[in-house]
């Protein structure tokens, strides 16, 4: 007999195997203006990975308050509605634990961008993250 909670997961799905887990860090360059969008990429894990970030951290010089955002995407352009995995009205010194995790195809990039940012002012962005990687992919 099957508990009521089990699914049966269909044989063509190999699923995912945690395998570590990291943190990142990235900076952007110094803004060029007053009230100025700046951003940073983090490159994608791999094809066959997923990753399920835990925690973003996000901080920025700047005099005035910023705003921060993380997307899928690799170019300011991705920063979108459609896009948005997490944000904050206080891109100055602000982080969020997920106690779910966001999870994001390996093959992903994530887009942290801050917005209001003084001349000058530079972001900082650390996640924590635990890599999974897809069952057949494992040597």
């Amino acid at each position: 007999m099957t508990a009521p909670y089990f699914r049966q997961v269909p044989a063509d799905n190999l699923g995912y195997v945690e395998i570590d887990r990291r943190s990142l860090y990235a900076v952007t360059p110094a803004a060029s203006g007053a009230g100025a969008t700046i951003y940073v990429v983090m490159d994608p894990v791999g094809a066959d990975d997923l990753w399920e970030i835990t925690r973003f951290t996000v901080s920025c010089t700047s005099s005035t308050p910023t705003t921060a955002a993380h997307y899928v995407g690799a170019a300011l352009g991705d920063a979108t509605a459609a896009n948005l995995l997490e944000g904050t009205s206080n891109g100055n010194l602000d982080f969020a634990d997920e106690a779910a995790g966001v999870q994001l195809e390996g093959s992903r990039s994530l887009l942290t961008v801050w917005t209001g940012a003084s001349s000058g002012a530079i972001g900082t962005v650390r996640i924590q993250y635990k890599l999974y990687r897809r069952r057949g992919a494992l040597s």
